[in-house]
């Protein structure tokens, strides 16, 4: 929880400093960091997570394997990442902007890759430690650029951004690597059985990623980079409450790999995911309510509509945070590629829906797109669970409140 309050408070302070333009290019950076963090990481922290937790993969082999493949697949995820972006960032100035995106790019991969190991060896107060290290890290940068400076400006906030994920990737690496005593490198047959594992984690969680981020580009090239910011600033409010989901999505997935009964496993947290579920949905309708005067209170006067757009977003909090919890429960199963038709589907319906909608309604036509699509992705994992796994819809769609044992 004070990684979120790091984030949160970052988030703060760069609204009231940037432009919805700049604050705009900012969120189309780090959200593109994210995916290309995500795809291009190949699922090696979860492949390598369960291969270590079921002894297919030793510490010192994963440690070496991880080094092996980190320089190379991030400078392909930077590229991609620069072709996306880079206009928008050189437009703010931002130079030498490929560099400062490979850095970024490259920390942002190393934190995830490196978790791996944490989350197999079941360090789990090692891994929320490595999952805190860039938001408090890029909290201080932009702290200090704020004593520094009259005004903060996009330049030294993207290269803020850099710096945290080069200090997140190292330190997480630091984790990972005690306990070993040195580091050794797979076979080449071992590495490609490795990453083909890995594949289908990456890709699910590309996509799962991209059903809830995909409505930014579509703003970018429909309407404006200044709607993008004031997108960005109402969505991101509530994506505070779904990024605390996230990270016990993980400790989850952690859990299930190394459990002695995954079916048992599988269903206590399906259980967790309904109860997160209501609750969050209370959340989410306070949100709603009182989204005009919660943006008003904590963002600037130029962010009037973000109001507006977290009113409509606010009701995604619920199913996001829920499915945040499900679809890692599924990959420690061993099946990744069970939850992409939910996935597929979700994303197809946010498409379709800013396609038809954001041409009439703005910005209020991509909120309720995004929220759309969380729905449709939450109840294509209720039928992914009762169909595969014989979890009954109440299990992962309603509250589970615990029932007392009679004693003998």
């Amino acid at each position: 929880m004070a990684a979120r309050g790091a984030q949160f408070f970052t988030f703060l302070a760069l609204a009231h400093e940037l432009s919805p333009s700049q604050f705009g290019a900012y969120g189309l950076l780090i959200t593109s960091v994210l995916l290309a963090s995500l795809l291009g990481s190949i699922g090696l922290r979860q492949a390598s997570a369960q291969w270590i937790g079921v002894n297919k993969i030793t510490h010192a082999h994963a440690l070496g394997t991880l080094l092996a493949l980190l320089p190379v697949l991030g400078v392909i995820s930077a590229f991609a990442v620069w072709c996306v972006v880079g206009s928008q960032i050189s437009a703010h100035g931002v130079t030498p902007g490929g560099l400062i995106v490979f850095v970024a790019v490259a920390g942002s991969m190393a934190t995830m890759m490196f978790q791996g190991i944490l989350l197999g060896l079941g360090r789990t107060t090692a891994f929320s430690l490595s999952d805190s290290l860039y938001p408090f890290s890029l909290l201080g940068l932009v702290l200090l650029l704020r004593v520094l400076t009259p005004h903060i400006e996009l330049l030294p906030v993207v290269a803020s951004v850099a710096i945290a994920q080069t200090i997140a990737g190292l330190l997480t690496f630091v984790l990972a690597w005690r306990g070993s005593d040195k580091i050794a490198l797979q076979s080449s047959r071992q590495v490609i059985h490795l990453v083909k594992h890995g594949l289908a984690y990456s890709v699910n969680l590309f996509l799962i990623t991209l059903s809830a981020r995909i409505s930014l580009y579509f703003i970018q090239t429909m309407i404006s980079q200044d709607a993008v910011g004031q997108f960005f600033a109402g969505q991101r409010i509530g994506d505070l409450l779904i990024e605390a989901a996230t990270a016990v999505g993980l400790v989850l997935f952690s859990d299930g790999v190394r459990s002695k009964d995954p079916q048992a496993t599988l269903r206590r947290n399906a259980r967790i995911a309904g109860t997160v579920l209501w609750i969050f949905s209370l959340a989410g309708l306070l949100f709603s309510i009182f989204a005009p005067q919660i943006t008003a209170l904590l963002l600037s006067d130029e962010y009037g509509a973000a109001g507006h757009v977290l009113t409509i977003t606010a009701w995604m909090i619920a199913p996001a945070s829920a499915t945040k919890m499900i679809y890692p429960a599924i990959a420690a199963m061993g099946k990744p590629i069970l939850g992409s038709p939910a996935i597929l589907a979700a994303i197809v319906t946010n498409i379709l829906f800013c396609w038809a909608l954001i041409p009439s309604y703005g910005l209020s036509g991509a909120a309720f797109a995004l929220v759309s699509s969380q729905y449709v992705l939450l109840i294509g994992y209720a039928i992914i669970l009762r169909r595969s796994f014989n979890i009954a819809f109440k299990d992962s769609l309603l509250p589970s409140l615990p029932v007392k044992r009679k004693s003998k």
